[in-house]
């Protein structure tokens, strides 16, 4: 199987291509859309997550841990899934040995990091008043985050 290293928009309603995002390394593990719909977020196993203009398909910036480059643990540092708050004020990352980190969206700045899963994180999901984060992981555990005291 090959490695995804591209992200190609459409136009679901007429079925024209409207943009190609070039700029990973490595294969895209997981996008996600802000609620607004205006930003993507893509996370790769070239230990980055890129924030994408839709509209304009422009890379508007990068978030990373320098930490993700100087672990050489197999997989560290890979970004398994992404995830906007309900505001977009947030960006959730699931990684591949299990911590979450999340990011403010208009800074690029972490935020904090949440641990607890030992494996892969395979989903996130916000609380759509964006004050609970529900993670589940490779590692079979669900773990439910209070996001009230950031």
């Amino acid at each position: 199987m090959g490695r995804h290293l591209n992200i190609e928009l459409w136009d679901v309603t007429t079925g024209q291509h409207k943009q190609t995002l070039t700029g990973h390394r490595d294969g895209i593990l997981s996008i996600a859309f802000s609620p607004d719909s205006r930003t993507l977020a893509s996370g790769s196993r070239d230990k980055t997550i890129r924030l994408w203009d839709v509209t304009t398909g422009k890379h508007k910036q990068t978030l990373m841990n320098q930490d993700w480059n100087h672990n050489h643990v197999e997989g560290a540092g890979f970004v398994w899934k992404v995830a906007f708050s309900p505001d977009g004020k947030t960006l959730a990352s699931g990684m591949w040995r299990g911590p979450i980190h999340l990011w403010d969206t208009v800074t690029g700045q972490k935020k904090k990091t949440l641990t607890g899963h030992t494996r892969w994180v395979q989903h996130l999901l916000f609380s759509e008043d964006g004050q609970t984060l529900i993670s589940t992981s490779g590692d079979q555990t669900v773990l439910v985050w209070d996001l009230t005291h950031l």
